[in-house]
């Protein structure tokens, strides 16, 4: 059985199977478009972002795992975030 569901705000939504521990999701709802996923060499790339003054935060497994405050002029700028994953 299957049903829709609308994400009409921002945040997380946890997602759990009541029978399989293993089987559980998160599903991040933004209230902007720019996220990205990274790819097989960890890296991501934001698109089309607007000048201006940004939090950007690196999200793994369940939680934040690094945040930085970051100015974006319009031209290309490196971030390296790291994190430990436990």
């Amino acid at each position: 059985m299957s049903k829709s569901v609308r994400f009409d705000r921002p945040g997380v939504v946890r997602v759990f199977c009541d029978i399989h521990s293993h089987m559980n999701a998160f599903v991040l709802v933004f209230g902007h478009r720019f996220f990205a996923v990274t790819d097989d060499e960890d890296r991501f790339e934001l698109r089309d972002v607007p000048p201006g003054s940004y939090t950007l935060s690196a999200w793994f497994e369940g939680a934040v795992r690094d945040q930085r405050a970051i100015t974006v002029t319009g031209e290309t700028r490196v971030v390296d975030l790291e994190f430990t994953v436990r």
